[in-house]
């Protein structure tokens, strides 16, 4: 499955520049945990599986990124390795190979790390998929603070294609006819709103202080 198969189980409305945000948001969380590369999985629909979208490596390991490339489209069971842990317990998983044994969940052409963390991305109790960082490093595990910055860089993650998903279902009336009478009448008002604000910016204010009013009632 190519990258691009692999990012329309998504199904983002700016799907170009979401990839790029993405990337650089997870090359920074690599850079912070001192980590040799990083991916993002996608879960499926059915959420069996999860299947690698990205894959990003540190500056020393860019002769291997058409290798590491190949992991694209490749799937992790939901529930197996680290990986899969994290997608199925919705909580931030990490272990060395040492420490892990045969629950190390091997992926053909993942280069065989030493330590893996893996952080869900969530909207609420809705799993989007799951971001990861490795280190090939012998006796570096990820240490518990280091795991709990990766995964405010998770929920970034999760918000940032939340917010691109409620766009292409705005833009889709087909999508919008599918969706429920709630979740249809959520998207009509950000539309509505939005329409306002575009149209006249210059009520920006006045619409900000309406919803405060609503939000005291």
């Amino acid at each position: 499955m190519a990258k691009s198969d692999a990012w329309n189980l998504l199904g983002l409305q700016d799907d170009k520049n979401t990839q790029f945000i993405l990337e650089e948001l997870i090359q920074i969380g690599l850079k912070i945990l001192n980590a040799s590369q990083g991916s993002l999985l996608v879960a499926e629909p059915d959420k069996k599986n999860l299947r690698f979208a990205m894959v990003a490596s540190r500056t020393g390991l860019a002769n291997f990124q058409r290798l590491f490339g190949q992991l694209v489209g490749k799937t992790v069971p939901i529930g197996e390795g680290i990986t899969g842990m994290a997608a199925l317990t919705h909580d931030i998983q990490t272990s060395t190979r040492a420490s892990a044994g045969e629950k190390f969940y091997h992926v053909r052409g993942d280069g065989s790390p030493n330590a893996v963390l893996a952080a869900p991305m969530l909207i609420g109790e809705h799993l989007i998929g799951v971001i990861t960082a490795v280190r090939f490093d012998r006796g570096k595990p990820f240490s518990t603070e280091e795991c709990q910055t990766y995964g405010m860089f998770a929920n970034i993650a999760a918000v940032v294609v939340d917010q691109q998903q409620r766009l292409a279902t705005l833009a889709h009336a087909p999508m919008a006819a599918a969706m429920g009478s709630s979740e249809r009448k959520e998207c009509d008002l950000v539309r509505d709103v939005l329409s306002l604000v575009r149209a006249k910016p210059e009520k920006i204010d006045a619409v900000h202080e309406i919803f405060n009013a609503v939000a005291r009632l």
